[in-house]
């Protein structure tokens, strides 16, 4: 099977969103494309299943319960495996049924904020991912630095840690449950104790990544479509960007932004699957699309109506011929 990912684009009907987005003066929606792909198999594949963040120099991925750090070009620079230590993997107050699964993670300075949970079930047929925990580690050795905290939402916590995002700036942090979200969880970043729901515009499945990139919260779904949405954290609007939806077996996990030396900027995209009966991990890389300034958009909203004026006279005539 040759994998190819399908990208729904963000715009509709391009042209009248566009001339809706001229006339109100708002700015034109998101349009991505893929610009690469990489895939792994093996060891370099079991080292990246669940999550990733770009430090600013180097990669740092996540298993069930290792991290890795790769340089630029996924050359592995470090490996840390079991990464979850004993304290938090052993039952304990913050987790009665001990921690054994790392979600995605982000980073912030020498901090990383990773998100912990137990796939252990309360009592057979019982609940899990219900215990969810955000640790600390440093972002040097990827060790755990003792400090976490357990999330305490009043609306619930089912695997409100399948990931973890921090705007450091604003201290804050964020979050969301697992199984069709109807909000966006905040937390105060000094504690992780809990501040805000923001709702969100319409229902989040299986969102199993997240990133801040300005005002929007960039998320990665496992949900049937295999979407990749962004929602912005003041207002709660979600807007559909593409899906990566390769027909086969797969399950999309975290997602990253990267920036080179040149300002470019990259959304990649973990996605476990199967290729040509090889299992392994892609990530997958998008750019955004470049789109024309709003004058030039008037000119081309001109010239359609030219056209299509032209057609509809065309046709005029036809018919009373």
């Amino acid at each position: 099977m040759n994998a190819k990912a399908v990208f729904k684009p963000h715009l509709s009907k391009a042209l009248c969103v566009a001339a809706i987005a001229v006339m109100a003066g708002n700015a034109l929606a998101e349009t991505w494309v893929q610009t690469g792909v990489d895939r792994f198999t093996g060891s370099a594949a079991s080292a990246k299943g669940q999550g990733l963040v770009w430090t600013g120099s180097s990669w740092i991925f996540s298993s069930s319960n290792g991290l890795e750090r790769t340089d630029a070009a996924f050359n592995r620079v470090q490996n840390v495996n079991p990464a979850i230590p004993a304290e938090l993997f052993n039952p304990s107050a913050a987790a009665p049924k001990g921690l054994n699964h790392i979600g995605d993670l982000d980073v912030a300075g020498n901090t990383l904020y990773i998100a912990l949970d137990s796939s252990t079930a309360d009592q057979p047929g019982g609940g899990k991912y219900n215990t969810p925990v955000i640790a600390l580690y440093d972002a040097t050795t990827l060790t755990y630095t003792g400090q976490s905290y357990a999330l305490t939402a009043p609306g619930g916590v089912q695997d409100i840690a399948s990931w973890v995002a921090v705007d450091a700036a604003a201290g804050l942090g964020y979050g969301m449950a697992y199984d069709n979200a109807t909000q966006l969880s905040v937390y105060n970043l000094a504690d992780w104790s809990f501040k805000e729901y923001v709702p969100l515009s319409h229902n989040l499945d299986q969102v199993q990544g997240g990133k801040l990139f300005g005002d929007w919260m960039y998320m990665s779904s496992d949900g049937a479509e295999k979407e990749i949405y962004r929602t912005n954290v003041k207002t709660g609007a979600v807007e559909d960007l593409f899906s990566i939806n390769l027909g086969a077996p797969q399950e999309i996990e975290g997602l990253s932004f990267a920036q080179d030396a040149s300002g470019n900027v990259t959304l990649n995209v973990l996605n476990r699957e199967a290729v040509d009966g090889v299992s392994g991990v892609a990530l997958y890389h998008f750019s955004i699309a470049a789109v024309p300034e709003p004058a030039t958009f008037v000119l081309m909203l001109t010239g359609f109506a030219l056209v299509g004026g032209a057609a509809r006279r065309s046709r005029s005539r036809a018919r009373q011929a």
